[in-house]
């Protein structure tokens, strides 16, 4: 350990750099994520804290809704996917096209399957 500094800048904080990922792998584009998970789960999920800037809210229905700002998308993807039918991508939009794309190749690798039995 030493004394001397090798940096300095008082607008970084280095928290806040790496704490937008879920790992130390910084993607440097940031996403404002919005999900809404269904009664079924959403105290549950609640109860984590998932993310550093995890904000959650509890709508009349008992679903919730967590926002995230996240630093790049490819981690988060399977942790939503991992949930199924109970969380659906609100933004954005980017997240939403990527998981749907997945899901779709999902049921299409089912009906092939179905098919060849």
């Amino acid at each position: 350990m030493s004394d001397k500094r090798f940096f300095e800048d008082k607008e970084f904080d280095i928290g806040e750099y790496l704490g937008r990922t879920r790992s130390m792998v910084p993607k440097n584009k940031i996403y404002n994520v919005k999900l809404r998970f269904t009664a079924v789960v959403a105290f549950d999920v609640a109860a984590v804290q998932w993310h550093r800037t995890q904000k959650v809210t509890f709508e009349d229905d008992g679903s919730a809704i967590l926002e995230f700002r996240v630093d790049g998308l490819n981690e988060i993807i399977w942790w939503i996917l991992s949930y199924g039918d109970r969380v659906q991508v609100l933004a954005p939009k980017t997240l939403r096209e990527k998981i749907t794309e997945i899901a779709q190749r999902v049921v299409e690798a089912y009906k092939q399957e179905s098919h060849a039995n």
